[in-house]
């Protein structure tokens, strides 16, 4: 797999690294020079159970971080994106290591005019509810996504992220047909699970969710947004798109051969 992409600067990266180290409650964290690790049971969650490169003067190599996924009987997993060192980077795109699941990360500019919707996806019979605290029908939309294991270690990561933050449902003629939750963390609204049941997909539900949680974030100040998406997940690539969010950069995940 090629190696990971950017179009913003190492700042701007940088910036938005530490908004998603911060945002994330994995049960188990350490740092070494230049590396924030995590790890979290069941290893559904590829960022929190992974190595992260953060800035530095001067990194650990990648033995180190191996080493110390071993040392505590973990599977050793890097996300690979561009503030990787240079022969930390060399490496993982050698034969020893292996890569895979490239993720966009995308950003819109808050400071810019209110969130479009996607034209023609108006939400019929459509309402939209937010709170700090998760709902009993949040909770449920969101786990229904998943088999029950995972459905578990996921729910916890959701409802156990640090505030501030939004859960927002939106149910059509009553019923619960999607959900979504945002996180702030210095000055940048981090959003996470947009989740739309399979039968309300493409009515517009997604935009209602993304407008309510950046309104959200624009009232506490946040200046920009961003979230992570499959980068073979065209359709909510497009739909980010029209909500004005543009890819930053990419990464990928590695792990030694």
């Amino acid at each position: 797999m090629a190696s990971p992409t950017s179009f913003v600067p190492d700042e701007v990266v940088a910036r938005i690294e530490r908004a998603a180290l911060a945002a994330m409650p994995a049960r188990t964290r350490w740092e070494l020079p230049g590396w924030v690790c995590l790890a979290d049971d069941g290893g559904f969650v590829g960022r929190a159970n992974a190595a992260t490169p953060v800035p530095h003067a001067r990194h650990a190599d990648l033995a180190a971080v191996v080493a110390s996924y071993a040392s505590r009987h973990l599977r050793p997993m890097v996300r690979w994106t561009r503030l990787a060192p240079p022969d930390a980077a060399t490496l993982l795109g050698s034969e020893a290591w292996s890569t895979w699941g490239e993720v966009l990360v995308m950003t819109r500019d808050l400071g810019s005019p209110g969130l479009p919707v996607a034209e023609g996806h108006a939400v019929r019979h459509g309402s939209a509810t937010a709170a700090d605290a998760a709902t009993d029908d949040w909770t449920t939309v969101y786990a229904s996504r998943y088999e029950a294991e995972e459905a578990v270690v996921r729910s916890r990561l959701a409802l156990e992220a640090p505030a501030p933050k939004r859960y927002v449902t939106v149910a059509v003629e009553g019923v619960a047909a999607g959900v979504g939750l945002a996180v702030l963390r210095d000055g940048a609204l981090v959003v996470f699970d947009v989740l739309t049941l399979p039968d309300r997909r493409r009515s517009g539900v997604a935009s209602l969710l993304m407008s309510e949680l950046v309104a959200w974030g624009r009232s506490c100040g946040a200046d920009v947004s961003y979230l992570q998406v499959a980068a073979d997940n065209a359709p909510a690539i497009a739909l980010y798109q029209r909500l004005g969010y543009a890819t930053a950069y990419s990464y990928v995940y590695a792990a030694p051969v």
